[in-house]
């Protein structure tokens, strides 16, 4: 039943991937209020983390009625996948979870940190430049990555220690699929790591301009 139910796993894995990989699934971009879009997300997400015996921290930074373009359902997987991760190797007792949002300024002349999208492949609005960023850190005190390791992290089917992976449910394309889904909303993804202390992985997402934020949440773009 267990190999059974971890190839059913696979599968379903190897499906999303498949499509997010070629660009078919349809996004639905809309405008979300952060702070309402995560405290609804993580109340759901919260039971299991308290049954295993996590310990969730939540900290926004950004002002209220801040507002970005996401797809709820996509983005939901996005944090899904990075928690998941972050439950499987947080073999300890007061195993901790730290949620992070604050706005990034983007530095005068610097690169910016969003990706030249096909806009009328996923429906992404064209939209100027943002002056800044919303920066969301997920932190895990596991053991974290060595540094060796930290660039293979999104690669499809990597697992950082096989050998120990046999015992854990996973497939390896839980983070391929979040950097995926992240750079198809504009942003970019990376993690860091403190090893025998935590990993941390960060992603970016494109504030809605000032002069369109309603700071309604769920608000339809093309409203």
């Amino acid at each position: 039943y267990t190999k059974a139910s971890d190839m059913s796993y696979l599968v379903d894995e190897l499906s999303i991937f498949a499509r997010v990989e070629q660009n078919d699934i349809p996004y639905h971009f809309i405008e979300l209020d952060l702070e309402q879009y995560f405290s609804d997300c993580l109340s759901d997400l919260s039971l299991d983390l308290e049954m295993k015996h996590i310990q969730l921290i939540y900290q926004n930074d950004c002002p209220s009625g801040t507002t970005v373009y996401a797809d709820p359902e996509q983005f939901r997987r996005v944090v899904g996948n990075i928690l998941s991760n972050s439950v499987k190797y947080l073999n300890r007792e007061d195993g901790e979870i730290r949620i992070h949002i604050r706005l990034q300024p983007l530095p005068p002349r610097a690169k910016p940190l969003y990706q030249q999208l096909d806009l009328e492949h996923i429906g992404l609005p064209s939209l100027n430049p943002p002056e800044q960023m919303i920066e969301i850190s997920i932190w895990d005190n596991g053991p974290g990555v060595k540094e060796k390791d930290i660039s293979k992290l999104f690669k499809r089917f990597y697992r950082v220690d096989a050998s120990r992976n046999s015992a854990k449910r996973g497939s390896g394309l839980g983070l391929a699929i979040v950097e995926k889904i992240v750079l198809a909303h504009g942003g970019k993804v990376w993690a860091e790591s403190k090893p025998g202390e935590g990993l941390g992985i960060y992603m970016t997402l494109r504030q809605t301009d000032c002069e369109t934020r309603g700071g309604f949440y769920g608000k339809n773009i093309d409203s």
